[in-house]
């Protein structure tokens, strides 16, 4: 898996005996949430700033944490970068500039194993598929790393997979199994 076509936005470099992985995500979906919550968060000012009537106030302070929030995760989507270093002793899973929690650590010591996990989610839109790259600790938890959606990233996920297991020596009975088999719904996984 060398000669991989990497998509826009994830690059991988190992420099000096630590491996990076970098994404930063599609930006669409954030640049909607920031335009429609944005929208809904000016005409609710808007409508306080021209004269209040009856029961505006109260809307504004139940709906405006609420649009003010999905406006931060649509900014949250389009300027993020998820960068994994690994540098043999830890895997560091960093989200930035904006993270919603702080840089995860994991012991290699402690993983048994990296895994591509398949997943699908049938809804109105139809079926999604989506491909993760998740560490397997030795007591039964699991970390999703990063998580993609779309059939163009199955094999960058195994290529990413099988740089963390290389530079992390781990290559356990789970390791070489690959591609766990499809999912519907939720995959019960933490991480991001």
């Amino acid at each position: 898996m060398a000669n991989v076509n990497l998509p826009a936005g994830l690059s991988v470099d190992e420099d000096q005996g630590i491996l990076t992985i970098q994404y930063k995500g599609r930006a669409f979906p954030g640049f909607m949430a920031i335009f429609m919550a944005g929208g809904f968060l000016a005409a609710i000012g808007l409508r306080l700033l021209l004269g209040p009537v009856e029961g505006d106030v109260s809307f504004a302070l139940v709906f405006g944490p609420i649009l003010s929030f999905v406006v931060f995760l649509g900014v949250r989507m389009v300027v993020n970068t998820t960068s994994i270093t690994a540098d043999g002793p830890q895997i560091v899973v960093k989200v930035r500039p904006l993270p919603l929690r702080p840089a995860r650590r994991l012991s290699v010591a402690d993983l048994q194993s990296i895994e591509v996990k398949r997943e699908t989610q049938t809804g109105k839109g139809g079926t999604k598929i989506y491909y993760s790259v998740v560490a397997n600790h030795r007591d039964e938890r699991t970390t999703r790393l990063l998580r993609f959606k779309g059939l163009e990233f199955k094999e960058p996920t195994h290529f990413l997979k099988e740089k963390l297991e290389k530079k992390c020596r781990l290559h356990g009975e789970r390791g070489s199994l690959g591609e766990a088999g499809p999912r519907g719904g939720s995959s019960g996984l933490d991480g991001s």
